[in-house]
Order: C-alpha cells, then structure tokens, then sequence
C-alpha cells in the first residue's frame, strides 16, 4: 500500500496568519495554484481512490487530483484538522496572549475547547490504518491538513505522545507512506511544494 499525504494548498485563513482547525477557509490563488501542481505532479500515477478531509480547503485540494483521475472523492471526516476550540478564528499572537502560549507547553489543557494532540494522533492514525487496509495494493491519495501529517508521522516514527517530529508540512507539499498497518515507512516528504 501506499498512501500520497497532501497538505491542502494555500488557504485564505493561512495567508491572514489565523488559526482555522475545523474553521472553514477557501483555498488563496495560490492555494488553488498549490492543488492543480499536486493534481498535475499525481496525473501519470496509478492512483485507485482520493480521500479528503470534508474542510473546504482540503477537499478542493483533493478535488483537483481526483479529476485528473476521473475519481471521485471520498470525504472522510477523521481526516480534518485539529480543532482548535475557543482560538479558532484568532491569529496566533492574539491567542499566544490570550491563553499565555509558550513552545513545549500543552496547549490544549489552556485553551477552552481544544482538541489535544494525542485525541488528534489517535483519530488520524486509526482513519489512516482503515484507509491503508481497504487498499492493501493500491496507491490511494489523502488531502488533509498539516497537523493531521505531523501526528501521522509522529506515530510511524514510534514518537512518544508527547512529542512531534520538528517539521514544517507546506502547503501543496506530498509526503508519501508505504507499508501496510502492521508496519508502514516514510518514503518522501514535501516532494513538490511550490
């Protein structure tokens, strides 16, 4: 099996700097420029199905690989982002202030409503076992979100639930996982982002 993880492009709630978790933004020019070089980078790829987040944002991105496939897409909810409770909305110098944000501090015990990061490891790791064994020997795309990728990767890479690989998902970028649900493998990691 191998599953295409595929940060959704550019969305307007990213270029104002805002924190979105299950808000939803639509995709910038650019974001749409980010998702049709995704699509064009998977066209010649063999591709058997496209899940997507069902967050405006993540579900055009899929919508633009889906179509170079004639697929269609296959919203799947445990694939959204974090949700982020009482910031959603707010920038992250306003709730840094707000809620007395600093690196290394569990955020979701300060703001009301918060998804912590181990709910988030849980859910997306488990949606993504159920996608991996409904296509054993297929390659099958994933358009979600960048917190959605880093706990993924956070659980293949056998991280403690208190930590996350030091990354930077970027918009549009593929990270690619092979394997089955016993064991998978990193491959690549934000292959094509422009």
């Amino acid at each position: 099996m191998t599953v295409i993880l595929v940060r959704h492009g550019e969305s307007e709630g990213n270029a104002a700097g805002i924190i979105q978790g299950w808000l939803d933004t639509e995709l910038t020019v650019k974001g749409q420029e980010q998702a049709r070089a995704a699509g064009d980078q998977l066209a010649e790829m063999p591709i058997q199905a496209v899940y997507a987040s069902p967050l405006i944002r993540a579900y055009n991105t899929g919508l633009a690989i889906a179509q170079k496939h004639d697929l269609e897409i296959i919203a799947e909810p445990d694939l959204r982002e974090q949700r982020w409770g009482l910031a959603e909305g707010k920038t992250w110098e306003e709730s840094a202030e707000k809620w007395n944000l600093k690196p290394g501090t569990d955020w979701a015990s300060l703001i009301p409503e918060m998804e912590p990061n181990a709910v988030l490891r849980k859910r997306s790791y488990e949606c993504f076992k159920r996608i991996a064994d409904r296509h054993e020997d297929e390659l099958v795309v994933c358009a979600t979100h960048g917190g959605v990728i880093i706990q993924l990767l956070a659980e293949i890479l056998e991280l403690d639930e208190t930590e996350w690989p030091r990354v930077r998902v970027l918009n549009g970028g593929l990270t690619t996982v092979t394997g089955n649900s016993k064991a998978f493998k990193l491959e690549g990691l934000n292959v094509a982002a422009i």
